[in-house]
């Protein structure tokens, strides 16, 4: 396989060098000035953009900035950087597309030559994402700083992302070198994209440049250029100019008014409550905190983690399309956002030991996981270091059990220790937390903007609520209409020394984990007519027995059904599509109503907006799979609820929309 192109064509930036200075033989073009990179950067985009100083006016409030043409990463570095000496004053996103990526070794020995980045340059380099076409969130500052790195084309997928822009740097190759990339239609788009007071800057002075964005309605001037350039362009956006926050091909019953969190909110308590401290209460507490905002997460549990969330092990299990369609694509952003979040997480909070990045096999065990393995691998073409196929010889050296089967390297999955994550999280203190609290009553107070939550022993006040309670959901009225089905699952733990442990996850029928301190954790069961919580013996041995017929040459039965165990037994929250339920919650009533024509005509032309319940969102429905989909799921949600980049496309946020089991009933004539 050629390690320059993916499943979706991208091809990598083809570097030459120049007296050590990075040229694009794609484009016969340097990435930066032979004079100074870091100043020419400095000075062109920062200065003329006045970056330092509208960060420290922001009042707090997030400030975008959008880049056309990633390249070295130069630009984002210094910007980096002149957040920290302006103070952090506010959270800085940053969305940044490019469609020729520069290999991670390359762009460290681009920017070698200025020590003052080199721990920016460091963090950029351990985050850097594999060359998968979409969008990728890096993290900064404990979250306080996302880039969005887009690798695609700039025409086709800069569309498909939603942000507003308060500054542009407009940096792609020279003009006369790169003319597909300087177009009217870039120019329109920079201008819908941009919010009031939305500036920009570019190296460029060509005329049909200025003449464009002008036409896009941008006021541009010139100003002297950065060093030997004689001139380049700068400007703003005419107020008169309509934003918007959505894509413009985006369904409208996947849209509807939104009021991001920009601010400290006055009229209650906290900015948001997460009803639910599982892991995707947990994961989307942690992603609102580190915008700034004051976060409570509410369970009726006395500990974190406690339902089906709480076993001893959660496992990084994948087991992607045989096709590559869009269904593949957001389960691979799902696995590599995943993979990344719990590792950057893991090295921030390093006294507690929750993230074994130990690696996961799928195994072809029989036939028919052959010929899947097969398609799968010959139609994604991903990148060998995210997913590979292994023969037996090479999933026996990597798991170190003598196996009977090859199968499927994840080299990024791994484990969860449940209780532990959470103790890390907790520890942190960014968000409060009110344990043994259940909420039997949510209402809207429309005249103060806000949410109020009452219990037998709570009372509170949110401007925002997330409701990431799994199948209890159903029990709220704002979202017992969601297609929620729960499905208990029993795993196993048991004591003993004398049995074999693999070095990574090993994937079946069920899962094996790596031993830890003499326990061994396998399982599930999957048991569709049953939903007490309640552990079952005869669950246990039905772990064991499944675990014998999907990899015999490890286990014996007879020594484990003899050996200590423990087990624990939840509830799985699934959905009809078995992906999640994320995003703002529809008002069902006034839903039904607005699009009732669809049951009629499906392609009946609605432009009206869903209704929305104002400040209410949800992040349920992940099953099996939240350790790979809940830390996306609430970087989706964070990002909504505050304005900033989503790292979900257009067509992913509709995908996971809880609008789409509503709209699919209307059409049906399901009502």
């Amino acid at each position: 396989m050629n390690s320059d192109h993916t499943a979706s064509g991208l091809q990598s930036a083809h570097i030459e060098w120049k007296n050590d200075q990075p040229l694009s033989s794609q484009y016969g073009d340097l990435y930066y000035s032979e004079e100074n990179g870091s100043e020419e950067s400095r000075y062109v985009f920062v200065k003329s953009n006045q970056i330092s100083e509208r960060l420290k006016s922001n009042e707090g409030a997030p400030f975008t900035i959008a880049e056309t043409g990633f390249g070295t990463g130069l630009n984002f570095l210094v910007t980096l950087k002149e957040w920290d000496e302006a103070g952090q004053p506010c959270p800085l996103n940053y969305v940044s597309i490019e469609k020729h990526p520069v290999k991670a070794e390359d762009i460290q020995q681009a920017l070698k030559r200025w020590p003052s980045l080199s721990t920016e340059l460091e963090e950029l380099v351990a985050q850097y994402p594999p060359l998968i076409q979409g969008a990728h969130q890096l993290w900064f500052r404990s979250g306080q700083v996302t880039l969005t790195l887009i690798w695609g084309d700039i025409h086709s997928d800069f569309a498909k992302h939603s942000f507003e822009a308060d500054a542009w740097y407009l940096d792609g190759f020279n003009p006369a070198k790169n003319p597909e990339m300087w177009t009217n239609e870039l120019f329109r788009f920079m201008a819908c994209r941009s919010k009031p007071r939305c500036t920009f800057a570019t190296f460029t002075a060509a005329g049909f440049v200025r003449r464009g964005l002008r036409d896009a309605g941008f006021e541009v001037e010139k100003q002297p250029g950065y060093g030997r350039k004689r001139e380049m362009l700068i400007g703003r956006i005419n107020a008169s100019v309509i934003s918007r926050y959505y894509p413009d091909s985006l369904k409208p019953w996947f849209r509807g008014k939104l009021y991001p969190i920009d601010k400290p909110f006055t009229e209650a308590a906290y900015d948001v409550a997460v009803i639910g401290a599982g892991l995707a209460g947990l994961n989307s507490a942690y992603a609102l905190a580190s915008k700034g905002l004051k976060v409570v997460v509410v369970d009726k549990q006395k500990e974190a983690m406690s339902g089906a969330s709480g076993q001893e092990k959660l496992i990084m299990y994948s087991k992607l399309p045989a096709i590559w369609n869009r269904e593949a694509r957001l389960a691979t952003k799902f696995l590599y956002y995943g993979q990344n979040y719990y590792s950057r997480l893991q090295h921030t909070y390093q006294n507690e030991r929750f993230w074994d990045a130990c690696g996961q096999i799928q195994l072809d065990w029989n036939d028919k996981e052959v010929q899947r393995s097969i398609k799968q691998l010959s139609n994604h073409q991903l990148p060998e270091h995210f997913v590979r196929h292994l023969d037996k010889g090479e999933a026996s050296r990597i798991s170190g059990l003598a196996l009977n089967h090859g199968g499927t390297w994840y080299q990024g999955n791994g484990t969860l220790t449940s209780k532990a994550f959470a103790r890390a999280l907790l520890a942190e203190n960014s968000f409060e937390t009110l344990l043994g609290s259940e909420v039997k009553e949510l209402k809207h107070d429309d005249s103060h903007s806000r949410w109020e939550l009452h219990g037998p022993n709570i009372s509170i006040r949110a401007k925002t609520v997330v409701i990431a309670t799994a199948h209890a959901a159903k029990s709220l009225s704002y979202t017992e209409h969601l297609p929620l089905k729960a499905i208990r699952g029993q795993s196993s733990t048991t004591f003993s020394n004398s049995l074999k442990s693999p070095a990574c996850v090993l994937c079946g029928e069920g899962y094996l984990c790596p031993s830890e301190n003499g326990s061994q954790h396998f399982g599930a069961t999957y048991d569709l007519t049953h939903l007490s919580e309640e552990v079952l013996e005869q669950d246990h041995f039905r772990n064991i027995e499944k675990l014998a017929s999907w990899l015999p040459e490890w286990a014996d039965q007879s020594e484990l059904s003899a050996a200590p165990f423990q087990s624990k037994a939840g509830l799985r929250c699934t959905t009809p599509d078995y992906f999640p339920i994320v995003g703002p919650a529809p008002d069902a009533e006034h839903f039904r109503d607005q699009y009732s024509k669809l049951s009629v005509d499906a392609s009946a032309k609605i432009a009206e907006e869903a209704t929305l319940h104002p400040g209410l969102f949800v992040n349920v429905g992940h099953g099996s799979k939240g350790l790979v989909s809940t830390a996306l799921a609430a970087g989706h949600l964070a990002a909504i609820i505050t304005g900033a980049p989503s790292p979900l496309e257009q067509e992913q946020i509709e995908m996971l929309s809880p609008s789409r089991f509503l709209i699919r009933t209307i059409i049906r004539g399901e009502q």
